[in-house]
């Protein structure tokens, strides 16, 4: 993907998408290494996998993956050599290391013998050099193709972006873009991966965890890694309106003031990816002014500025102040019924303006249905009783009786007093 794949054949590989990260041949690693260099750039794919497993040659390796020609990689996928891989890169992570450290969780080590604590040996080199094995993989069409297919690969290399060394975790960020111009199906799966490791870093949002380190860290080329992955994550949604969502939310998250303070960087690729963040943003924004009549939202601020326009000194403006109030109070909640709440409202408005399919993809049921089951289900963890609660409102704007029965509305939408 790194040769025939890269953004270069859908825009300005400079401008937009992977870095082109330079990976010394000359450096290796003398305990894991061996001297017969040649043994690997001789072997066949199964031999190749097994010296690999005994030595961890990754200099070795990342050679003959380099120069291996299409029959040989075919073959070294077909033998699990992708698989042995990330079993390599999750073992330098959980297992006992070749001196008979046990590494813990908090980076320290006992003894085979469980005697005294000890410091875990640093794998962050061994883990880099295991990530260009995979990068040099994913140059071949079968590599990326295995990569997507394969048993939660694309998972697997997001997690070790909960490492400390900034130049691994560039080396995955630059990987991670790759997949999100591959294809849909690898976009899909990236924005999974990143679903996951949000929850494990306890986030609210993926890129939450990317524009913190954006706003600590100091180190440029790590941070062009971080600004050209968004990019990616943005030019891989082919809907308008899908990719204007997500800028919106970036932009919400402040996003224009932490790429702002490096905008006159002097490293080339930083500076360049902010360039193409700004254009990309302006350019959409051309776009939608034609697609959806000029309804494309600046930002937070400008937002909440045209709302306050509209409803001053209006019959709305006592009800958006209460909506404001509530939403507010969601806020300082800041647990998981906070976060369903959110989505609810969101889906409430987006069905009332007619933004909202009347029925879900899934299954068909009514839109309406759909959010009050939601409700129902929130209400019934929280224990509160749906006769007084938010349920039973909804019924008596309906024009129902609060009877304490499951909540149903009307399909076909709401009035618009609702």
């Amino acid at each position: 993907v790194f040769c025939s794949y890269t953004p270069t054949d859908m825009m300005s590989n400079r401008r937009l998408g992977l870095l082109h990260t330079s990976q010394s041949e000359d450096v290796v690693d003398t305990q894991y290494s061996f001297d017969d260099e040649g043994t690997l750039e001789r072997a066949d794919p199964e031999l190749c996998i097994e010296i690999f497993r005994r030595e961890l040659n990754f200099s070795g390796l990342q050679r003959r993956l380099r120069e291996a020609d299409r029959s040989w990689m075919s073959q070294f996928l077909l033998v699990n050599g992708l698989s042995a891989l990330f079993e390599v890169l999750e073992s330098l992570s959980q297992k006992k290391s070749r001196r008979g450290v046990v590494v813990f969780d908090d980076g320290t080590g006992s003894d085979a013998a469980g005697g005294a604590v000890v410091p875990a040996p640093d794998t962050s080199y061994q883990k880099s050099e295991c990530v260009a094995c995979v990068k040099a993989v994913m140059n071949y069409r079968r590599g990326m193709e295995c990569m997507v297919s394969g048993d939660g690969f694309i998972r697997k290399l997001a997690q070790v972006l909960d490492e400390n060394s900034n130049e691994l975790k560039a080396q995955v960020l630059e990987l991670l873009s790759a997949l999100c111009l591959y294809s849909s199906e690898a976009y899909k799966l990236t924005m999974e991966a990143l679903e996951d490791f949000k929850s494990l870093k306890q986030q609210r949002f993926w890129f939450s965890y990317l524009l913190q380190e954006f706003q600590h860290s100091t180190c440029e080329e790590y941070l062009a890694a971080i600004a050209a992955f968004v990019n990616c994550a943005l030019a891989g949604i082919g809907d308008l309106a899908k990719r204007i969502k997500l800028r919106n939310e970036l932009i919400a998250h402040r996003i224009l003031d932490v790429l702002g303070q490096w905008r006159h960087s002097t490293n080339e690729d930083l500076a360049t990816q902010i360039e193409v963040f700004h254009e990309e943003y302006a350019s959409d924004k051309d776009s939608s002014e034609d697609a959806l009549s000029g309804e494309y939202v600046l930002s937070l601020e400008d937002t909440v500025n045209a709302v306050v326009e509209k409803v001053r000194h209006t019959p709305q403006e006592q009800p958006f102040v209460n909506i404001l109030n509530c939403l507010l109070h969601l806020m300082e909640q800041g647990d998981k019924r906070s976060a369903d709440m959110w989505k609810i409202v969101e889906e409430l408005c987006l069905h009332a303006t007619g933004k909202k399919k009347k029925s879900t993809s899934e299954d068909n049921i009514p839109a309406n249905d759909a959010i009050v089951e939601k409700l129902n289900a929130i209400l019934k963890e929280e224990g509160l009783p749906k006769e007084n609660g938010i349920a039973d409102d909804c019924k008596k704007e309906s024009g129902e009786q609060g009877t304490g029965e499951e909540v149903t509305l009307e399909n076909g939408g709401s009035t618009p007093e609702e």
